[in-house]
């Protein structure tokens, strides 16, 4: 039976979304002209272009084989050959065209390693088709995530392809006054919260998905209030893919119908290639055997931005700095960003040179999203009763 498999124009947003993601991962930055612009089919990926040298494109080539899975087709060194953005659409499209069984994502942690995981192709599909039915009559997508994580491939590549709409690409930059009736936004929950304190007004007809985190249901609240006609939450990871669903903060979510629950913390789906468990990163509270509430994190992360960070081990790498005794680092709901209380080695140190000097070395070492952005010094990092540090 033929694959079904995306189509041009959505493999040229989700090869340019993956492309972005590792050229930054390099410590890289884009060309002016490339930065907010859909890449022409002609760019060179090259110094004559995007400034990729042989070890650059040894790297962007390996992140695409990995992430398209082209071994399985056999084609994956003709992306050391072609020199054009264009091209390397053309080598995936032909793999694909040839052989589609699995993708790999990679976890959206930044602390800790990304670590990849392979997904079934089918079972992909089987999830979009499922989200299409609630979605159906949509008249386009708009997107306010990236491509080629597994929520914003499922949402933004299948799911449009399926329901045969179009998409406004709005993950990297763009007004939501471009929004009309009969959009589905997909989105997550940093992103909403910054919509809602943009005063939008949302025109008739609009639904929204969102992900990644928990989304404060004030924030949902807010959004409806500002006629925004329905927000779905889905419950997933880079490991499962969806889990679950609701339609409403006060709901439960229901599991996908893929998924049967084997004890608290692990479910189970055929892959297709028979039954596969996943143990959740997760505390889930189950109301039955096909819903539950979302609990708190086991493994200790956090999410900015849309992504996995680990306060605990961000502290420790605050630790590393030669000035720094000890150091403790919360997450704000406040702003949605990551704070630190640092203690320093000298006891005598003056906070208004220390804060600055911090302030530039952790502009240096850490990613954006695991950057703290408020810094407070002090002798002793406060406690309650307990002994637990508590909000400074």
């Amino acid at each position: 039976m033929h694959t079904f498999i995306p189509g041009k124009d959505a493999l040229r947003r989700l090869l340019q979304s993956k492309l972005r993601a590792e050229w930054q991962a390099l410590g890289r930055t884009l060309p002016p002209h490339l930065e907010h612009a859909d890449w022409p089919l002609d760019l060179r990926l090259d110094e004559d272009g995007l400034g990729a040298d042989s070890l650059d494109r040894l790297t962007l080539a390996a992140a695409v084989s990995q992430f398209c899975c082209l071994p399985d087709a056999g084609n994956e060194d003709r992306l050391l050959v072609e020199r054009t953005f264009g091209g390397w659409i053309e080598v995936v499209e032909q793999a694909w065209t040839h052989r589609l069984e699995r993708l790999t994502f990679l976890t959206s942690g930044s602390t800790n390693v990304p670590k990849p995981c392979q997904h079934v192709y089918s079972a992909l599909m089987q999830e979009a088709r499922f989200f299409a039915g609630l979605h159906a009559g949509r008249q386009r997508v708009v997107a306010l995530v990236p491509a080629h994580h597994i929520y914003g491939f499922l949402f933004t590549i299948l799911l449009p392809e399926i329901l045969g709409v179009p998409v406004l690409d709005l993950s990297r930059s763009g007004s939501l006054a471009q929004l009309a009736p009969g959009d589905l936004v997909v989105g997550f929950p940093t992103r909403w919260q910054a919509v809602l304190r943009s005063g939008v007004a949302f025109a008739d007809d609009i639904q929204a998905t969102t992900s990644t985190a928990p989304c404060d249901p004030a924030i949902i609240r807010g959004l409806g209030m500002a006629g925004l006609a329905r927000m779905i939450e889905i419950y997933g990871s880079s490991e499962t893919a969806g889990v679950g669903w609701r339609d409403s903060p006060r709901d439960t979510y229901r599991l996908l119908p893929c998924w049967q629950r084997v004890d608290a913390g692990t479910i189970c789906t055929d892959s297709g290639r028979g039954p596969v468990s996943h143990a959740l990163n997760d505390h889930l509270v189950w109301a039955d055997a096909r819903s539950f509430h979302v609990g708190t994190r086991l493994d200790g992360a956090v999410q900015v931005g849309g992504l996995n960070v680990f306060p605990d081990a961000i502290a420790r790498r605050l630790e590393q700095h030669p000035a720094i005794a000890s150091a403790v680092v919360r997450f704000s709901d406040a702003d949605q960003r990551l704070n630190a209380f640092l203690v320093p080695k000298d006891a005598t140190a003056c906070p208004a040179e220390l804060v600055p000097e911090m302030e530039a070395w952790i502009a240096k070492v850490f990613s954006t999203h695991e950057r703290p952005r408020r810094l407070t010094v002090g002798a002793v990092v406060p406690t309650n009763e307990f002994g637990k540090a508590v909000a400074w």
